[in-house]
C-alpha cells in the first residue's frame, strides 16, 4: 500500500507537469512554467510519511485521510490548469479513475497503470475519459473537462486574482471538512455508507462522503477521534502552505513573461 501511494505522487508529478505545458502559451511561458514546476515538485508535500500510527487500524485510518487529501489537492491543480480529454494528451501525462488509481498514457490511445493488479491492463482514450477521477465532494459538477484558470487568455494576472482566491479558499474548506468527516466516523457520528453533510467555518456546507476505513466496528479508544484529527489538521496545512507558496511564485513568474 506505501509502494502504491508513493507510485501515485510520483504520478501526481507527472500530471502537474504535463497540465502545466499546456496552460501557457509562448516559448518564454512554458520555460517559466518548467522553472516553476521544478520547484513545485521538489517541494511537494509527502502526505504518505505521516502515516505512522502504530495500530493497524489507525493506519488504514490515516492512509484513506492521506488519499482524501491527496485527491482535494488534484482537483484543486486542475482547476488551476485544467483537464482535456484522453484523445488530446500527451504521452506521459497522467490521470487518476474514480477509485484514485493512477494510469499512464504510454501510446496513442492506451493508458496502463503500475498499481497492484491492475499491471498488464490497459485502457482506451474513451475507457479513459468514462473512468477520470470525479469530485467525491460534488458530484453534481459535470465540468469534469475544462480549461484551467491558468489557460484564461489576454489578461492581466490581476484580473485573474479572483479565481484564484476563490479556488484556494475551496481547498481550504474541503480539507478541513475531509478531518471533520473522519473525526466523525472515528467517534461513530458518521457510519461506513453514510454522506454526511459538514460545516467548516466561513464555508458552504460540503457533502463529505462516508471514511470507512475510519469506523471501527469495535470502537475506538478514548483520544483516538482527536489524534486523527489533530493529524488530519497537519496534512492538510502542509497541502495549504505549500500550494500557498507555490501560487504565489507562479503569480510573480506570470508577470514576468
Amino acid at each position: 500500500m506505501k509502494l502504491q501511494r508513493l507510485t501515485s505522487a510520483l504520478y501526481l508529478h507527472s500530471h502537474a507537469a504535463s497540465h502545466a505545458k499546456s496552460a501557457v502559451v509562448g516559448r518564454s511561458r512554458r520555460r517559466g512554467m518548467k522553472i516553476l514546476l521544478s520547484l513545485w515538485l521538489l517541494l511537494a508535500p509527502a502526505l504518505s510519511a505521516h502515516a505512522q500510527a502504530p495500530a493497524t487500524f489507525l493506519e488504514q485510518c490515516t492512509g484513506q485521510v492521506n488519499d482524501r487529501m491527496s485527491q482535494q489537492q488534484r482537483l484543486y491543480r486542475r482547476n488551476l490548469f485544467g483537464l482535456t480529454r484522453a484523445n488530446t494528451a500527451v504521452i506521459g501525462d497522467v490521470r487518476f479513475d474514480t477509485t484514485g488509481i493512477p494510469w499512464l498514457k504510454v501510446a496513442q490511445n492506451r493508458w496502463q497503470s503500475q498499481a497492484v493488479g491492475m499491471r498488464g491492463i490497459t485502457k482506451s482514450d474513451g475507457e479513459m475519459d468514462g473512468m477520470v477521477e470525479r469530485d467525491l465532494l460534488n458530484p453534481s459538477d459535470d465540468r469534469t473537462f475544462r480549461l484551467g484558470i491558468f489557460a484564461t487568455r489576454g489578461v492581466l494576472t490581476s484580473a485573474l486574482v479572483p479565481s484564484l482566491t476563490q479556488n484556494f479558499r475551496a481547498l481550504q474548506c474541503r480539507t478541513e471538512a475531509v478531518c471533520i468527516a473522519a473525526q466523525r466516523a472515528l467517534s461513530g457520528a458518521m457510519d461506513a455508507t453514510q454522506t454526511m453533510m459538514v460545516s467548516t467555518p466561513g464555508c458552504r456546507q460540503i457533502p463529505v462522503p462516508a471514511m470507512p476505513l475510519c469506523r471501527s466496528s469495535a470502537g475506538v479508544t478514548v483520544g483516538n477521534d482527536a489524534a486523527i484529527y489533530s493529524y488530519c489538521r497537519s496534512v492538510a496545512q502542509g497541502v495549504i502552505d505549500h500550494e500557498a507558496a507555490m501560487l504565489k511564485f507562479f503569480c510573480c513568474l506570470r508577470r514576468s513573461v
